[in-house]
């Protein structure tokens, strides 16, 4: 489970490096920045809480891993890949949208509670807030799209 549960920090974090990035990068206003710099703090702290269940004696807490570590695994390169491909590049503000959508639709699978299934509810719920949170920065992203007239293809 430690490499799993390292693995999944370690996306957690690339993620967060990827909408500083965007952010840097991209010619965008400073509502789309503040949203991606926001998203990055997300992105971090459910990298810290990860860290925590990843502190947690995996026999006690966890029930079984609900995704193989290939995925993980196959996850952890993909974002890595992305983030030195976008590192110190300018991307268009309709391209880095539609590229963040995508991101926050592929990795919601690495949060603890996509992942893992534990035995003490609490945890599960814990953990259940943070794909939400994913789920809500999805919305806020499709919700800028549709307000600046930037039609979303097929994410």
């Amino acid at each position: 489970m430690h490499k799993f549960f390292r693995m999944c920090i370690e996306i957690e974090e690339m993620v967060a490096g990827v909408y500083r990035e965007l952010a840097a990068a991209t010619p965008a206003e400073g509502k789309l920045k503040k949203l991606w710099l926001e998203m990055a703090l997300e992105e971090e702290d459910h990298a810290r809480q990860i860290k925590l269940a990843a502190r947690l004696p995996a026999m006690e807490t966890i029930r079984k891993p609900l995704i193989p570590l290939q995925q993980v695994e196959h996850l952890h390169r993909k974002v890595k890949t992305l983030l030195e491909q976008i590192k110190g590049r300018t991307i268009s503000r309709e391209k880095a949208l539609l590229l963040s959508l995508r991101v926050e639709r592929e990795f919601v699978v690495v949060h603890v509670h996509c992942a893992v299934e534990f035995v003490d509810e609490s945890m599960q719920a814990l953990f259940r807030s943070l794909a939400a949170d994913d789920e809500r920065h999805a919305e806020a992203l499709a919700t800028y799209c549709r307000e600046a007239g930037i039609p979303m293809e097929e994410v």
